[in-house]
């Protein structure tokens, strides 16, 4: 008995149908995300193969009980500065997260916050190939748009343990991930969910998958993707409110209680052995009405 987890559909509709098929055959079938889950059923597969699960987190080791003062000093970051943050990976699958966006939302944010700093952890910062040199090309736009470079830090994959701190270090943290497919449909981010329990506010994007999880005003502020003027505004909301920022972050924090990993895998184990059941009654059920003919 097969347990099957689907992070994205085939591009050509051939290979669609075929994974479709073959799906058939599994005891369930875990879908990321809302919507994957109706795709899935648009090329036949039954709704009660399929059990929505969004990717989670490792809430004791990200929780961390610092203050953000103490994370910044642990980080030997300076504690007066106001700091806005993207933290993971520059990319994925080859494909942009939003720092372009991130980068150009800040001309004005730098006239109104004097003390701005922006922070992009997780890389690759150093790559030998310069077609995969993305930092190249962000300091490209920096220079372009005549902002101060020293403002704009980028380093490398920084070690697990120190990933929480650098959550709980940020004033703000961003996702403003782009409008594709792939962000809109099928995308369950792990940053999400390690965003979710540093009690620190988020800016991220309105797009379907995105708010299956964050809703706006409730536990983030969401903007329209790829409109960096109004990224902006979220993050200048989130700085200035300050109670209002508190209350979603807090929000964000209870909610992200649900997604635990151990949580999660006991859902999925309890639809399985569900599904389990069923299938073995079908079969007994078929078998006494064979021995009966």
């Amino acid at each position: 008995r097969v347990v099957v987890e689907v992070h994205s559909l085939p591009g050509m509709e051939v290979r669609k149908h075929l994974l479709a098929e073959s799906l058939k055959s599994a005891l369930t079938i875990v879908a990321l995300t809302q919507k994957t889950k109706d795709c899935l059923m648009n090329y036949g597969l039954n709704e009660s193969l399929i059990k929505v699960e969004p990717d989670g987190v490792n809430i004791e080791k990200f929780g961390v009980k610092l203050s953000r003062e103490e994370a910044r000093k642990e980080l030997k970051i300076p504690t007066n500065r106001t700091i806005i943050s993207f933290v993971g990976r520059f990319h994925t699958m080859n494909n942009e997260k939003g720092i372009p966006e991130i980068i150009s939302s800040s001309k004005c944010l730098f006239k109104k916050y004097k003390n701005l700093y922006l922070y992009f952890v997780g890389g690759p910062v150093k790559v030998c190939n310069t077609e995969y040199d993305h930092v190249a090309s962000y300091r490209s736009l920096i220079r372009k748009l005549e902002l101060p470079e020293k403002r704009f830090i980028f380093l490398e994959k920084q070690p697990v343990k120190q990933v929480p701190l650098w959550l709980k270090s940020a004033d703000v943290l961003l996702m403003p991930h782009p409008k594709t497919e792939f962000y809109s449909i099928y995308v369950s981010p792990l940053k999400m969910f390690e965003y979710m329990t540093s009690k620190s506010p988020i800016v991220a994007s309105r797009l379907p998958a995105i708010e299956e999880i964050l809703t706006h005003n409730e536990n983030a502020l969401l903007a329209e993707p790829g409109n960096a003027e109004e990224i902006a505004c979220k993050i200048q909301i989130a700085l200035d409110k300050k109670e209002k920022s508190k209350k979603i972050a807090s929000a964000a924090y209870l909610d992200v209680q649900q997604y635990e990993w151990k949580k999660r895998a006991l859902r999925i184990l309890n639809f399985s052995k569900e599904k389990m059941k069923f299938k073995l009654q079908a079969e007994l059920k078929d078998k006494s009405i064979t021995g009966c003919l």
